[in-house]
This record gives C-alpha cells, structure tokens and sequence, in this order.
C-alpha cells in the first residue's frame, strides 16, 4: 500500500504507538517518517499495518528499523505460501490413532495401513511382555525355588 497524504496520519498514528520502546525519542522526525513509509509499503492494508504494530511490541522492547517491517511482510507471505502436507487418511491424519480411546479394548487403532502395523507391533509387544514375565530372567534363580534345605549345606 502506497503512503498518501490521506493515509499518512493513520501510518503516523502506528508509529506513535511504538513511543514507549527504547530509543523512540532519539528519533529524528525524519527517521518516524520513513518507519512510516516502511510500514505503508510492508502492509496491504490497514488492519495488516495495526498488526505489524501490535506483534512488534508484543515481542520486542526497541524502536523497529524499517527493514524489520519489510523482513515480517516476507515471513508472513511465505507462512501463506507454505502448503500443508496431505494426509494419506482423512480419518487419523496418518497417526495410526483416530483420536479416541476404546473403552473395552483400550487403544482403538485406524483402519488404515500405518494404523493396522501400530496395531501388530502392539500385539507383538503385549506378547514379548507375557513371555518376559512368564519366564525369569537367564542366569537368575526363582525366589519359590529357594528352599531353607537348599540354603543350608
């Protein structure tokens, strides 16, 4: 958006909101002028400006340069142009977990292909589980086994 005499007092306006951040008052008239210019050129429209603004002084403690409003327009029409990545399935957003936990089953896996291996590694894990358990570790003697014949010689 070009800077008009019209719209001029509305970019100062902005501007003047920036008053409390560090180096503000060492600013010469002309410098407020070409922040001002900065910020009409970086925006599209008003409300885009007042944005700009509202962000800049939410993050930062000093008084913007003009290349930090043309640096935020860049960021901010990159954001836009940045495509999501597609899911192959609607329904768990390639998770494997459609979101919901069943109450009889416990974790309720999707129908897709990556839903159904989580569910086969799971399997296979409970099963490495009841093995571990069923059977002590090598080397290491059951405590039922211990008997106090077996302990005295």
């Amino acid at each position: 958006m070009q800077i008009t005499d019209e719209n001029r007092s509305i970019f100062k306006k902005q501007i003047v909101r920036l008053s409390g951040l560090a180096f503000f008052r060492n600013l010469p008239e002309e410098a407020l002028d070409e922040l001002a210019a900065a910020l009409a050129e970086s925006s599209d429209n008003f409300a885009e400006a007042e944005t700009r603004i509202k962000i800049w002084l939410m993050f930062n403690t000093e008084v913007p340069r003009p290349a930090d409003f043309y640096r935020m327009a860049m960021e901010a029409k990159t954001a836009a142009e940045t495509v999501p990545f597609p899911t192959g399935c609607p329904k768990c957003k390639d998770s494997g977990l459609p979101g919901f936990i069943r109450r009889e089953t416990g974790l309720g896996f999707c129908s897709c292909p990556l839903g159904r291996a989580k569910r086969e590694a799971n399997r296979r894990m409970d099963e490495d589980y009841k093995r571990s358990a069923a059977a002590p570790p090598a080397g290491m003697r059951d405590i039922a086994d211990l008997s106090p014949q077996g302990l005295v010689s």
